[in-house]
């Protein structure tokens, strides 16, 4: 298990992890709750947490059982699937037809055959003070929204205006950013985890959002939401929740190395397992074909 500087705001999100995963067992299991170390987790934030884990322990006790085996379907699927043949298309209907549509409107776990859980449902899972605690974040990036927005290329379907629509009260502004402390830059020939010089081929950088002084005061925004989902990663995917933990601070222990000071900054202030935060307001996702996904499988 990595070993997490105390002093870093992961840290804290770790105490978090074990709090809501500690809390979700005890539910399930029908046994107490453990005393555990809170750290520096205000009263907001741990009120929050265990709300969080009482929804998916209420979740989890629902399941909702589908017929697909998605191990089968996933080895159905071709390495490059199009979505344009209907012939292929057809084919992947009939083995694997949908089935009747179903309403969820309690906290739900969607399994297939073989007991995976392929859908978390967690209606009700952050408390109000989240959710403006989340508004307010936002509401402090609407320069960065705004100027995300493209005109031009209708192919950068992600940005162009088209795609957006204005917010009927004025207080959320439509666009989408991408924040990271340590931006993986696309188009280097080298991958895997970084040993070298980063001059030499490895050149993870701060996302462009994060640069200069606002950018503290985004990272700091983002803190609370940050634990709130990793925490409920450590219950749903254990394995990717520690992955990310250990990618964060050799990622860390790597920009102090090298002395970038500035990702180092914004690694040490960072509480989230995901390196990547995106922020999209007031998207209308245009109908595309997604590469590898049967449209009657999608679960929204």
């Amino acid at each position: 298990m990595v070993t997490i500087p105390i002093d870093w705001a992961l840290y804290q999100t770790y105490l978090a992890g074990e709090l809501v995963h500690e809390i979700f067992m005890a539910t399930i299991l029908h046994r107490p709750v453990r005393d555990m170390d809170l750290g520096l987790l205000d009263i907001d934030t741990c009120i929050a947490l265990e709300q969080l884990a009482n929804v998916m322990a209420t979740a989890y006790s629902n399941a909702v059982r589908l017929k697909i085996n998605m191990v089968r379907y996933n080895d159905a699927l071709d390495k490059d699937e199009s979505g344009r043949s209907e012939t292929r298309e057809e084919n992947l209907f009939n083995r694997f037809p949908p089935e009747e549509e179903r309403f969820l409107t309690t906290p739900s776990v969607v399994i297939d055959s073989g007991g995976r859980i392929i859908v978390w449902y967690l209606p009700g899972a952050l408390t109000t003070m989240i959710m403006k605690d989340i508004h307010g974040a936002t509401h402090s990036m609407s320069g960065l929204l705004k100027h995300s927005i493209t005109t031009s290329k209708i192919t950068q379907w992600r940005t162009n205006r088209s795609n957006f629509h204005i917010s009927p009260d004025g207080m959320v502004t439509p666009g989408c950013i991408n924040i990271s402390p340590a931006w993986f830059q696309q188009g280097r020939e080298k991958h895997g985890f970084p040993n070298l010089d980063p001059e030499d081929g490895f050149s993870p950088e701060v996302s462009a959002a994060l640069k200069g002084d606002a950018g503290h005061n985004i990272t700091t925004s983002l803190q609370r939401s940050g634990i709130i989902v990793s925490a409920a990663l450590r219950v749903m995917h254990p394995d990717l929740y520690w992955a990310g933990m250990e990618t964060q601070v050799r990622l860390g222990k790597w920009a102090s190395r090298y002395e970038l000071d500035k990702m180092h900054y914004h690694l040490q202030r960072w509480t989230s397992v995901f390196n990547v935060v995106s922020i999209i307001c007031n998207r209308r996702s245009p109908l595309i074909e997604i590469p590898n996904v049967d449209q009657q499988h999608l679960i929204s």
